[in-house]
């Protein structure tokens, strides 16, 4: 699931870059996501990376994390990951699903 990555740019880093934007995915407040292999560009080790969820895990995100996750709403975006997909900062995409994982194994009882 984390073979694709993505890394946060703005739309001033767009243009710079000279990437033309039907390439990248544009969510509603204005960020752009970069595909981390597509363009041979070279990011920092430091970089933040972010992968596509998408639905129904995307859901496992809504609650807690709502405002540390960004809604792909684009057309290309829509049509790869369907809709209710979100670009997640891989590191709590790690987090989220680790807990996830161990919760739903250590619930036994159908009541819990």
């Amino acid at each position: 699931m984390l073979c694709e990555r993505f890394i946060l740019a703005s739309q001033k880093e767009v243009i710079k870059l000279h990437i033309e934007f039907n390439k990248v995915h544009q969510t509603e407040d204005g960020n752009y996501f970069l595909p981390e292999n597509t363009f041979g560009l070279k990011f920092s080790k430091g970089a933040v990376r972010f992968v596509p969820v998408s639905f129904p895990e995307s859901q496992l995100f809504m609650d807690e994390h709502k405002d540390k996750i960004y809604l792909i709403n684009d057309k290309n975006g829509l049509e790869q990951y369907g809709c209710a997909a979100y670009f997640v900062d891989e590191g709590l995409f790690k987090k989220v699903i680790s807990d996830f994982e161990k919760n739903s194994h250590s619930c036994q009882k159908p009541d819990c």
